[in-house]
């Protein structure tokens, strides 16, 4: 009767030391998964200052033309519950800076458009400030590859 009773016992442990295996290797990827979402949610508070560089490039002839000063770009509708701030450099470079996205610390990231071979405007995005695995896939960035985060109209010269 005690050699039963031992092996309920053992089977309970085993299933326990399971559970908690699983559980810390499952909540790190998990928070990884919401933080990029969150992430990936401010991405979307940058769109507006893309628009606005491509359309100075556009009018400018050129990402070179670009000047923050001249856009017509208006941080306070970059809103978002995640992006603390958008701003934009001359050359077109927008840098995201997050909020309240549970990492630690904030990501920063740099969208930096380049021209295309086909003319169009595509966004690089490194990581500034952060870990890799709390950003969206299509913003880690190894050393000197480039990944497009999207695409857009580029300018023409005139």
């Amino acid at each position: 009767m005690h050699a039963q009773q031992g092996k309920t016992n053992i089977a309970a442990i085993v299933v326990i030391v399971l559970i908690v295996a699983i559980v810390l290797i499952a909540l790190p990827l998990w928070r990884n998964h919401r933080i990029a979402g969150h992430v990936s949610e401010a991405l979307g508070a940058t769109d507006a200052a893309k628009v606005a560089v491509t359309e100075a490039a556009t009018v400018h002839g050129g990402l070179e033309h670009v000047k923050a000063s001249e856009l017509g770009y208006n941080a306070a509708a970059s809103v978002s519950p995640y992006a603390a701030r958008v701003s934009v450099a001359d050359g077109g470079r927008i840098t995201l800076v997050t909020k309240g996205t549970g990492a630690t610390p904030e990501i920063q990231l740099l969208l930096t458009p380049e021209q295309g071979p086909t003319s169009a405007i595509i966004w690089i995005c490194s990581i500034l400030v952060g870990e890799a695995d709390s950003v969206p896939a299509n913003c880690r960035k190894m050393a000197a590859t480039k990944v497009p985060v999207t695409t857009a109209p580029a300018a023409t010269a005139q």
